[in-house]
């Protein structure tokens, strides 16, 4: 592309919609291609070819599959790929024997310009697509061809497109990569994705262009990165909610794209950022994953019902009250909305929650303990000690931040226990709400004077029970007692000094790196009334961090 003088620019990159932009100055053409989902089985392109030229303009694109099979990932005893010419003309089939998978890919002219398909290619790698292209013969792969190192089976089928662009004119193409288990589903889904992409693609925009007109943008005086990178974050969190599926009921935050399952304390801090852009949906997601829940403590789990964090020792576990503070992120929606029907729908989940909590995590003593530190967040950190993986159980230690944040949940459990009770209307059945309140305000209580007891020398540390040691470690972590709200006066002030400049993170981590600890340590400092620390400390981490997502380098990470 820089040896022909090219650019390639996206003007659009949505949750929805990938659009990329080439200019080829040579023949004066632009060739605009965007990309969507059809539906779940068809992957649309919108091709547009544009020439500024006097004279026509003869133009040849070369639509593409390439497919990877990796045979270790099936159950069949072998392994073999075909290609066909589809028995629709502008199309190719590829597919996989003995398996029967199909995958189909064409195009059909979307303004009535005339298109000519050439003969079908059919090669191994985009190298050899390349070769095959400038007209050069390239030997077919044979049906078991693999890559010695891998195992894999890497095809890629190659359909010759031509148009004749008249003069200062365009041409618009529709293209669809379909799959389906057979020749004939594969088929009638391409069919049907060339008949529905015009009306799909109209629904895509519809909805990109609702979200923005709600959510919040950066204008004025703010750095480009940080305007960018506002869009970036916003989209891939659009990207992570995923549909009702499986035993998931409702919309659900998959917290990874590319491993989707159901991680609590991440969920409610996407919640709380989604929230400022489309409150109804941040509400009603975090209602799905305490309702959708097959255990009360909200285990880490994938839509099928599988769990994805289990302990060494067989048990299922769950992200904590402390790793993003999922009941304070729901306190800031409440606050956000006034929403009082959800408050009543979430309550009884996040009391389950809590109430687990405080019977299956106590040791002999009473204090909170982690089962493993995949629980914490805090996964393998140095401060639980040594660990073979993040599974390892580690119920010798007592964590500040824990007893800290069960403190906190139990205070807003009390205070959300006490608007219930103020709105209670039903006649029929006692109010239960006043009970709650009693003994949720008994928890913060207990859980505020173990935390403050964990102050050793000018500093909070976590206890081993075993070694019957305080830890000498100090992580950012151990100032939740100040963002909980749990810690005295005398305490606060002594550690005032730390927070402009924190501990690292599991001996590690810079402190602003990793999202939870960042809330903790600016959550903090806020709340004991240094805006101005606070504020640096967050210009700090966003600027990295939108920096990084916007710079058109790679950086080292």
């Amino acid at each position: 592309f820089k040896r022909h003088g090219c650019t390639i620019v996206s003007h659009l990159h949505t949750k929805n919609r990938f659009e990329y932009t080439c200019t080829i100055p040579k023949h004066a053409v632009t060739l605009t291609a965007r990309y969507f989902l059809v539906q779940e089985h068809a992957l649309g392109c919108i091709v547009t070819l544009a020439t500024s030229a006097k004279q026509p303009v003869p133009v040849t694109c070369f639509l593409l599959h390439q497919h990877t099979h990796n045979p270790h990932t099936s159950r069949a005893w072998e392994h073999g790929l075909y290609a066909l010419e589809g028995p629709q003309e502008g199309t190719a089939m590829l597919g996989l024997a003995s398996e029967g998978d199909v995958f189909v890919h064409g195009a059909r002219s979307a303004d009535g310009s005339e298109v000519k398909f050439g003969e079908m290619g059919y090669v191994v790698a985009l190298e050899d697509a390349a070769i095959w292209a400038h007209g050069i013969d390239v030997p077919r792969p044979h049906i078991t061809e693999h890559e010695e190192s891998t195992g894999w089976q890497v095809r890629t089928v190659i359909l010759p497109c031509s148009v004749m662009l008249a003069p200062a004119s365009e041409s618009i193409l529709n293209v669809i990569l379909a799959r389906g288990v057979s020749q004939d589903e594969a088929l009638k889904r391409w069919e049907d994705g060339i008949e529905e992409i015009a009306l799909a693609e109209a629904q895509h925009r519809a909805d990109d262009e609702q979200f923005w007109s709600l959510a919040p943008q950066l204008s004025g005086d703010w750095p480009e990165s940080w305007r960018r990178g506002l869009v970036y974050d916003l989209e891939t969190l659009r990207m992570t909610i995923r549909p009702s599926a499986g035993v998931l009921e409702g919309a659900w935050d998959g917290m990874q794209i590319q491993a989707p399952r159901t991680v609590l304390a991440e969920a409610a801090m996407d919640m709380l950022f989604l929230s400022y852009a489309d409150p109804e949906l941040a509400s009603e997601v975090i209602l799905s994953h305490f309702e959708s829940a097959l255990r009360p403590n909200l285990p880490c789990m994938r839509e099928d019902g599988s769990y994805n964090m289990v302990a060494d020792d067989g048990q299922i576990c769950g992200t904590a009250p402390e790793w993003g503070y999922p009941l304070w992120c729901c306190q800031q929606l409440w606050l956000r909305t006034g929403n009082l029907v959800w408050l009543r729908r979430l309550y009884p989940g996040a009391s389950a929650y809590v109430r687990w909590w405080l019977d299956h995590r106590r040791d002999g003593e009473g204090w909170e303990i982690y089962g493993c530190s995949w629980e914490s967040g805090q996964d393998v950190s140095s401060r639980f000690g040594p660990q073979q993986t993040g599974g390892t159980i580690i119920q010798h230690l007592r964590p500040v931040d824990l007893q800290a944040s069960i403190a906190q949940s139990a205070a807003l459990l009390a205070s959300w226990a006490e608007m219930l009770s103020l709105t209670y209307t039903d006649e029929t059945v006692p109010n239960p709400y006043p009970a709650d309140i009693a003994f949720w305000q008994q928890v913060a209580n207990e859980f505020t004077e173990k935390t403050r007891l964990m102050w050793r020398d000018g500093w909070f540390h976590d206890y081993d029970s075993v070694r019957q040691v305080w830890s000498s470690e100090r992580d950012a972590m151990h100032l939740a007692p100040i963002f909980c709200d749990v810690a005295d006066q005398s305490q606060i002030e002594q550690l005032r000094s730390t927070l402009a400049e924190p501990p690292r993170h599991s001996s590690q981590w810079a402190p602003l790196s990793w999202p939870p600890v960042v809330l903790t340590l600016i959550g903090a400092t806020a709340a004991v009334h240094m805006p101005q620390e606070a504020a640096e400390l967050a210009y700090r981490f966003i600027d990295s961090s939108f920096r990084s997502t916007d710079s058109r380098e790679l950086d080292e990470y």
